[in-house]
This record gives C-alpha cells, sequence and structure tokens, in this order.
C-alpha cells in the first residue's frame, strides 16, 4: 500500500489555513466557522474516496466507512480531534486526521488497482472536540469520558 506523503501534507496545509489566527497558529475552537471549514475540507475530501460513505453520531464525530463492508463490520478505527487551543500548532490532532485518510485513500487505490475490493477496513474518525473545552458537553471517547455522550444518549456501538 503506498502511502503519499505529498497528501498527507497538501491536507495538513489545507487544514491549517482555516484557522481564526492567520499567520499566528492555529487556532480553532470546536463548532466555530474555522472548525466548520476544516471540518468540511475532510469531508469533500472523503467524498472523493469511491464508495464511501459518513455518519455522524450522537456524540457529534465524523466516522467514514467503504459502503460496501456496512456499518455492523468490525473495522480498525484512526483518527483524532480537528480543534485547537488558541494558537496550537498545525500537526495537533490533525495529523492522525490525515494519517488515516490517507490509509483509506492507498487502501482503496490499492484494492481499486487490482480489480478487488477492499475487505478490512480502516475507519476515519473525526472527533467533534477535545482540546477546546473540558468542561460541560466535552468527551474524551478514547479514555471513557462520556460526558457529551451521556447528555445526548449512548453514540452507536
Amino acid at each position: 500500500m503506498a502511502v503519499s506523503v505529498e497528501r498527507i501534507r497538501a491536507d495538513i496545509e489545507a487544514i491549517a489555513r482555516c484557522t481564526e489566527t492567520p499567520g499566528e497558529g492555529a487556532t480553532r475552537p470546536t463548532f466555530s466557522q474555522a472548525w466548520g471549514e476544516a471540518r468540511q475540507y475532510l469531508v469533500t475530501q472523503l467524498d472523493n474516496v469511491a464508495d464511501c460513505e459518513a455518519m455522524t453520531d450522537r456524540g457529534g464525530n465524523l466516522h467514514v466507512r467503504q459502503s460496501s463492508l456496512g456499518w455492523d463490520a468490525p473495522a480498525w478505527l484512526c483518527g483524532s480531534h480537528i480543534d485547537t487551543v488558541p494558537h496550537g500548532g498545525d500537526y495537533d490532532g490533525v495529523a492522525g486526521v490525515v494519517v488515516a485518510l490517507e490509509l483509506l485513500r492507498s487502501a482503496r487505490e490499492d484494492a481499486c488497482g487490482e480489480g478487488r475490493s477492499v475487505r478490512r477496513q480502516v475507519d476515519p474518525v473525526v472527533h467533534r472536540g477535545r482540546v477546546a473545552s473540558r468542561g460541560p458537553g466535552s468527551a474524551d471517547p478514547w479514555s471513557g469520558d462520556r460526558t457529551a455522550y451521556d447528555a445526548a444518549g449512548s453514540p452507536p456501538r
């Protein structure tokens, strides 16, 4: 599976331009206009990967999967967050998201080039928010902090 460093770099640079503080580090609070622009960039990129569908769970996290696998098939989750602390770095969180996107692209290209379908899946996940707030409504799905999930109801498992 050939991974394209150039595409990863281009994705990081595109998302870095989605900021409230150009030239002063990335500032992308969860649900801000800059955060929405970064999320829309990712959705557009994911739409370009053939035969994929996206789902937003009740916690606000974006999941992507190859349509032919269905949502009940097991998959590896890979991703992170796109929100930032004020004047944060270009790579925090974003690197995990764009690497997941690139793994999906590469797997799809390899499968298509060999005339077969992807049988094992890495699902990119874009978490709603991780660093912008640790108060009510924040959630850390990896550590088991379910504050936002409990308020909205449990997300699909």
